[in-house]
């Protein structure tokens, strides 16, 4: 019957669940874009993927630390902080995140779409799944190794290869992952040493910091008016090992602009 609502979303599916290897809790790995493309503009046209806990909404998470399960020991992560109100002359924990991505809003609602029971297995028949994938953003939001690398495998088969993108910081632990992601470096040693495992590295750069010759800005740094590129568009976040040889780096922007405070220098 024309405009009757569907049971499920036909615009996301459900491509992985089972235990965190952080810490054993239930994580589910989400897929988004089916039928209608990201609003994003940094990424463009690509299917987002979300790796949140199955049973903690991801606001939950943040505040009770769950969400080690799917970012580890990321220093992006929620972390409480004693902090000095001057008006009522006391200490209080004051909750610092740097993580750039708002969980209040897509996770929070792929989240409820999830605990509804709305969306499908990946392969489920009443699905309609193109043959090909326009582009892919491996973890939009958790680290994508918390997700078997033979699920990551098995989706940019039927990806453009040179329209996917990934970051982790897990890169350390999870050498499997290279082709597949960028390693995200925090420090200077952390661009020497994933450079040495054979990882190109993505950073954010502070404004007046020294790069280096290792490394470009990224097309689409929005401290760039007037020449902004999508990711799918560009592609070159598209792990170690292809055509792309260069560490990426990116002016710090979003609401965490101000706790960027470390410099990162690349290696020429």
């Amino acid at each position: 019957m024309a405009g009757k609502k569907l049971p499920f979303n036909p615009n996301g599916a459900i491509l992985w669940m089972g235990p965190s290897p952080v810490d054993g809790k239930p994580v589910v790995a989400i897929v988004t874009g089916i039928k209608n493309s990201s609003s994003n503009r940094k990424t463009g046209k690509l299917w987002q993927t979300w790796i949140i806990r199955a049973d903690v909404s991801p606001t939950e998470a943040i505040k009770s630390g769950e969400d080690e399960s799917i970012c580890d020991q990321c220093p992006h992560r929620g972390r409480l902080v004693q902090h000095y109100n001057r008006r009522t002359r006391r200490w209080v924990a004051k909750m610092v995140r740097t993580c750039y991505v708002n969980v209040g809003q897509a996770p929070r609602q792929v989240y409820e779409c999830f605990i509804a029971g709305r969306y499908l297995w990946w392969g489920d028949p009443r699905l309609e799944i193109p043959d090909s994938i326009p582009g892919l953003r491996i973890g939009s939001y958790g680290d994508p190794t918390i997700v078997p690398v033979e699920v990551w495998d098995g989706l940019v088969a039927r990806t453009n290869p040179e329209v996917q993108t990934g970051y982790s910081h897990r890169w350390r632990v999870s050498p499997e992952y290279r082709h597949l992601c960028m390693a995200s470096a925090d420090t200077a040693e952390d661009v020497v040493e994933s450079n040495d495992q054979g990882w190109r590295s993505f950073f954010v750069a502070p404004d007046g910091a020294e790069v280096g010759r290792g490394a470009i800005n990224c097309p689409s740094d929005p401290t760039r008016p007037g020449t902004h590129v999508s990711c799918a568009d560009c592609g070159q976040c598209n792990g170690s090992g292809g055509k792309f040889t260069r560490n990426i780096y990116i002016r710090p922007h979003g609401p965490a602009k101000a706790f960027v405070t470390l410099p990162v220098l690349a290696t020429a």
